[in-house]
């Protein structure tokens, strides 16, 4: 650490200290998990993944599940985003992909 207050902490209080994690650098971004409800077709995939990749978000993880009876699908992504502009820019732009109903950021 850089920090002088920890340098110069008495070696008793050293012991009390937790390490936390603020976070990568300002360029790091962040991770976030986003969950998109559809009626299911074929290409939607396609079309949710093409609109990430001419953003220029990077996908870390997905899952999708399509339910036939119901013709409906549901997917979840982890993606890096830069900042919360960028987020809400991925969220309209995933919102006008055709018969997506609904998406949104998964808050834990």
């Amino acid at each position: 650490t850089d920090c002088g207050n920890i340098l110069r902490l008495e070696i008793e209080r050293v012991e009390r200290l937790v390490q936390v994690d603020w976070g990568g650098a300002v360029d790091d971004g962040f991770e976030v998990e986003v969950e998109i409800f559809a009626v299911d077709r074929q290409g939607l995939l396609h079309d949710v993944s093409q609109v990430l990749t001419d953003i220029g978000v990077n996908v870390l993880a997905t899952s999708t599940q399509s339910d036939t009876d119901e013709h409906s699908a549901y997917m979840r992504f982890r993606l890096q985003i830069n900042d919360v502009r960028q987020l809400s820019y991925v969220l309209t732009k995933i919102s006008m992909v055709p018969n997506i109903t609904d998406v949104r950021r998964i808050t834990h």
